[in-house]
Formats: C-alpha cells, structure tokens, sequence
C-alpha cells in the first residue's frame, strides 16, 4: 500500500506548467467525448476533500513542520520555495480589559444586527421599488431590492 500511495502522490509532483497542461488535456478529451465531465467532477471534488482532510490532520501537520525544521528556516524542495513561518495569527482583545474595547465591540455587535435586519428588510421590497421618507432628511426616497447575482453549478455531496 505504501508503494502505491507514494506513485499515486507522485503525479501531482509536478511544475505549475505541467498542472496547467494536464488541466488543458482533460478539458480537451471531454470535448473530444474521451471522458464524463461528471466522473471528472466527482473526481475532482473528492480530491478536494482529501486535501482537506489531509492537511487538517494534526499528526500530518507535524510531520512535515519537523521534516521541513530539518532544511532550515527556508528552503528549496522538488522546484518549489518553503518557509517555515507563523500563519494564521490571531489576536484575542476580549481578555485585555480595555473599557473602550469593549465598548466598541458591542456597539459593532449591535449595528451589524441593525444592517442583518435591514438587508433582511430590503430583500423583502418589491422590484418596481417603495417610497420610504428618509429619517434623516425628512425627503422622500424610492429603495428597491438588492440586485442578485449567482453561477450555477453541480453541487457534490460525498458519502
């Protein structure tokens, strides 16, 4: 199994070039009826979901953080530039005990309430638009509904 995971791994080694190429080819061999978009697609998905599940692993991440720890700071491996650096930084302000902080907080808290409620409002108006009286000037203004874009596409579920 060893063997074979390491040749199944080993094709993806290759320049950004190559990647493009192997991309250009399968979309050429669906126009040519060589292959089912759909079994592309499933294919596709699940090793999107692989990769995921794979550089979510704790034990895999440390592997190679110790491995990469091994070549130094920054390195060359296979034609690719790696670096071992702190990612994700976050900071967590709600233990400093800063009053003004705080303070900011529920107020952002409280106006993105006020904006939820008023999209939730503004999706509602009809397309031919409303006449609404403006609070702050008094005038009379006509609002209509957002505009809405979408792409469609094949959702996958795996199982």
């Amino acid at each position: 199994m060893q063997l074979q995971t390491a040749e199944n791994m080993a094709a993806f080694a290759v320049s950004k070039a190559n990647r493009e190429e192997l991309a250009i080819q399968i979309v050429e061999a669906i126009d040519a009826g060589d292959l089912n978009p759909l079994d592309i697609h499933y294919q596709v998905k699940a090793m999107e979901d692989f990769i995921k599940v794979l550089t979510g692993n704790t034990r895999y991440k440390d592997y190679v953080l110790t491995e990469g720890m091994k070549h130094g700071k920054s390195f060359e491996f296979n034609g690719s530039k790696m670096e071992i650096k702190e990612t994700g930084v976050k900071y967590d302000y709600s233990n400093c005990g800063d009053q003004e902080w705080s303070a900011l907080e529920v107020e952002i808290n409280r106006r993105k309430e006020l904006q939820k409620e008023r999209e939730k409002y503004l999706k509602s108006v009809p397309a031919e638009g409303v006449e609404i009286v403006s609070n702050e000037t008094g005038e009379v203004i006509k609002v209509y509904p957002p505009s809405k874009s979408s792409t469609t596409s094949i959702a996958v579920t795996l199982k």
